[in-house]
């Protein structure tokens, strides 16, 4: 019986420490995140050093699996995404550039000045955010 409860106790205390290291975990990264955000938009970094920062979903198991799939979840209500011509944009509000590349470059490069020009909010994304924006369906 009081091997039964201690497992009871100890099965208790992972929970705990799971749902701890996932709630504690992607609060703090998404506030660092956010930090870094801020200082993108003050051209104190650039964004390919942004985004490398932004976790990947494709590349995470268990637990950090959960934290990352939270950062994204309080990152998809700000505007992270950088344009080429409207500044930084909600995920939803933005068009990616990236099947473009599957073009011949003279045409790729047409679409995008054309586009550009007609002020369409454009965005070439790293893969893994591609990647993560698919994985979470948006």
């Amino acid at each position: 019986m009081i091997e039964k409860h201690k497992e009871i106790i100890s099965f208790s205390q992972v929970l705990w420490n799971e749902a701890l290291v996932v709630k504690v975990v992607a609060k703090a990264y998404t506030k660092l995140l956010t930090e870094l955000l801020h200082n993108t938009r003050n051209n104190t970094i650039d964004t390919t050093t942004w985004y490398t920062f932004l976790p990947d979903l494709s590349q995470t198991v268990g637990r950090w699996q959960q934290v990352a799939r939270q950062v994204w979840q309080d990152l998809l209500s700000q505007p992270i995404i950088a344009s080429e011509v409207c500044g930084f944009l909600k995920v939803k509000d933005v068009l990616t550039t990236n099947c473009l590349n599957t073009l011949e470059p003279g045409v790729a490069k047409t679409v995008r000045r054309v586009l550009c020009a007609l002020s369409r909010p454009l965005a070439a994304l790293p893969d893994h955010v591609l990647a993560s924006l698919d994985h979470l369906g948006e």
